[in-house]
């Protein structure tokens, strides 16, 4: 099976979420972080944030220019795209996994945030349809013991990462 590779949007946003912990809320002053403007990287940074905080396991990102993909960066993804889409039952469920109820409502906005930005980059990509099988095939390689590569399963020691291939 071949799974393509994410577009330059998504790139964009998967690098954004790498940055996350540097993109702290004094950016006001500069208008780009890396590449990124600066509303998208202070609302990927103001959602990722509750889930460090809840659990920081499950904020798993690679360096920059790594051309993998964790589990948690394919859940952001495609989590964005759920949520642009009008998806709410598939979001919540994602968000409930990730965050206490009580931050369910600020975990939403916070997404939204990150939606609305986007839109104001005039970028829009839909990330369903590979993310959901590049996880499907993935996690049927996990129960083998491997990772998933864009042409099968590779052996790796870095667990939850989804090696890319060209």
């Amino acid at each position: 099976m071949n799974i393509r590779a994410p577009s330059w949007q998504e790139t964009m946003l998967v690098r954004t979420v790498r940055r996350w912990q540097r993109n702290a809320s004094g950016l006001a002053e500069v208008t780009t972080c890396g590449r990124e403007p600066v509303a998208l990287a202070k609302s990927v940074h103001d959602f990722i944030l509750p889930i460090w905080e809840t659990d920081p396991v499950a904020v798993k990102v690679l360096p920059v220019r790594d051309s993998g993909l964790t589990l948690f960066e394919l859940q952001v993804l495609y989590l964005v795209s759920e949520h642009r889409s009008g998806s709410p039952a598939k979001v919540r469920a994602l968000l409930e996994w990730w965050v206490p109820e009580s931050l369910l409502d600020e975990a939403w906005s916070r997404l939204s945030d990150i939606g609305a930005a986007l839109d104001g980059l005039d970028i829009a990509f839909d990330s369903r349809p590979w993310v959901r099988t590049r996880l499907q095939t993935f996690m049927g390689n996990r129960v083998k013991g491997g990772t998933l590569a864009a042409r099968g399963p590779v052996r790796s020691r870095k667990s939850n990462v989804v090696i890319l291939q060209r």
